[in-house]
């Protein structure tokens, strides 16, 4: 599973960005892999046209890579604000030299694509009560909740 969240970095649980840090830099490997299978324009058509989870939503990236670069970098900054220790992956922009420049997009989520962004984090906070911390702190999941909630209005 590859994670990717559309909300500010600065909004996620320490859990929430720590797997979201170590996992996005896996679509580059994905889309080079699949540069090399199959011609540019039939891995074009194959993308969703709209943000979602489960089936389809890394390939819904795959010609947003502008935005997954960027995104790693705000991801690693936040990890690194907030004192983990991680491994960093900054050799991502050397893809730009290997992977189609059609697959450098970038995007800006709607309130939709945030609204399923939310509602996703949501069911990973109800599935593990008073388990998730900010800045090592843990968090009243109702009021982080409601937090949540007010990014998508």
């Amino acid at each position: 599973m590859t994670r990717i969240n559309v909300i500010d970095v600065n909004e996620l649980t320490d859990q929430h960005l720590f797997a979201e840090y170590r996992e996005i830099t896996r679509i580059f490997t994905l889309v080079n892999q699949a540069c090399k299978k199959h011609p540019v324009s039939a891995i074009l058509k194959k993308i969703p046209p709209t943000y979602r989870m489960s089936t389809g939503h890394v390939l819904f990236f795959y010609d947003k890579l502008n935005f997954i670069e960027q995104r790693y970098f705000h991801l690693r900054h936040e990890v690194l604000k907030r004192g983990f220790n991680v491994t960093l992956k900054d050799d991502i922009v050397a893809f730009r030299t290997l992977i189609d420049p059609r697959f450098y997009q970038d995007f800006h989520p709607t309130k939709t694509d945030i609204a399923v962004n939310i509602g996703r984090l949501l069911e990973k906070i109800h599935a593990k009560p008073n388990w998730y911390k900010i800045h090592g702190n843990l968090i009243n999941d109702t009021n982080y909740c409601q937090q949540l909630q007010q990014l998508s209005k």
